[in-house]
């Protein structure tokens, strides 16, 4: 389900976005209408959220409008965690006697908690009596976002509300504000939140991050949404790309294991074909039908003997021929071998990989 968040100043505005939606959340704190135009908005639209920071308004001004918004039929309230508890009591109060759902909710507009702390905040959302628990956070990265919906988990696993019966845990709205967390609002309702907030438009956004009701009506049309009819996962495969740092350490283990080593979704690139070219300098053989590289170690004990090393431009590869390069020397009575490479590679820093091999007795 889609809600639309409303915050216009005028009473017309408010009525022509409830008339054009299924689900809207009334920001009374933002609108500012009388106690008569909310109630007639939510004769209008029944389904909707009644909203009212005091932070933006004052406790009696939230309690007034919420009372009507109750009193008229809404289905949901929203009550903020850091309201006073007698506010908190009121509400909740006539609430339950109007059978409107309540929600309570936290907002962190700076940061998002550890995972240890959003589940303290959704017990304590429930503690105030919730039937719903709204958490959203404010992501700067991935990981800030991913965290916030690890509560889903938590949610289906039981474990978000633990010791409460199923039919007593609250429903959960979790979601990330911020460019980061953009994803957040349209993956939440695949994790299953009931709804996710949009904007009525562009330029009428209450929060960072959010979409617009034609942006999220568009990414949730079945020929854009990655989800056969939203609720059943497409089932494909994907091919992961060939990784230079796996490759390269995996064909110089083929090189010191003695015998055929099967090197499948091989992909050559520079520092590929670098390390390949190494281990067969050092004897080994090597054979690719495309995709999959065949390569004949000659064991760790039988490399042949070689006095020099090209790694070319990759640093990765020098610093894992560092220590090879000595084990090679150990094996030809202590004849020097010699790394070389050009380009970018001449300018790092291998300091610390000398270091290491000099402890280790190795003359560098």
């Amino acid at each position: 389900m889609i809600c639309v968040s409303v915050q216009e100043k005028s009473f017309g505005d408010c009525r022509a976005i409830l008339e054009s939606c299924e689900m809207a959340e009334l920001r009374a704190d933002l609108c500012r209408l009388s106690v008569e135009e909310v109630e007639r908005l939510v004769e209008i639209r029944p389904n909707l959220i009644a909203t009212c920071r005091i932070a933006n308004s004052s406790e009696a001004f939230a309690r007034e409008q919420l009372a009507a918004a109750i009193r008229r039929g809404a289905r949901y309230v929203d009550i903020e965690i850091e309201a006073p508890d007698e506010h908190l009591e009121y509400v909740r109060t006539l609430a339950r006697e109007y059978g409107c759902w309540l929600i309570v909710s936290f907002h962190d507009f700076e940061g998002t908690p550890s995972l240890d702390e959003l589940k303290g905040i959704a017990r304590l959302c429930r503690t105030k009596g919730a039937d719903l628990v709204k958490i959203v956070t404010t992501a700067w990265n991935i990981s800030d976002a991913a965290r916030t919906m690890r509560l889903y988990d938590l949610q289906a696993d039981g474990a978000l509300f633990e010791g409460a019966a199923a039919a007593e845990r609250p429903q959960l709205v979790a979601f990330s504000m911020g460019e980061a967390g953009k994803f957040t609002r349209l993956l939440c309702l695949k994790l299953g939140a009931p709804y996710t907030y949009v904007s009525a438009g562009a330029s009428n956004a209450t929060a960072s991050g959010q979409y617009t009701r034609e942006e999220m009506e568009r990414l949730l049309s079945a020929e854009n949404y990655p989800f056969e009819g939203f609720r059943e996962f497409r089932r494909t495969t994907v091919a992961v790309p060939c990784s230079k740092s796996v490759a390269q350490r995996a064909v110089l283990a083929a090189a010191l294991a003695a015998g055929e080593s099967r090197l499948a979704n091989y992909a050559p690139c520079n520092d590929i074909v670098g390390a390949v070219e190494v281990i067969r300098g050092m004897g080994c053989r090597i054979a690719s039908d495309g995709t999959t590289l065949h390569i004949e170690g000659v064991g760790a004990e039988r490399l042949g003997r070689c006095t020099k090393i090209e790694t070319g431009e990759s640093g990765l590869l020098t610093r894992l021929l560092t220590p090879l390069a000595s084990h090679i020397s150990a094996l030809n009575g202590g004849a020097p071998v010699e790394i070389s490479g050009h380009g970018s590679i001449l300018k790092r820093n291998l300091h610390e990989a000398v270091a290491a091999l000099r402890e280790a007795g190795v003359h560098c």
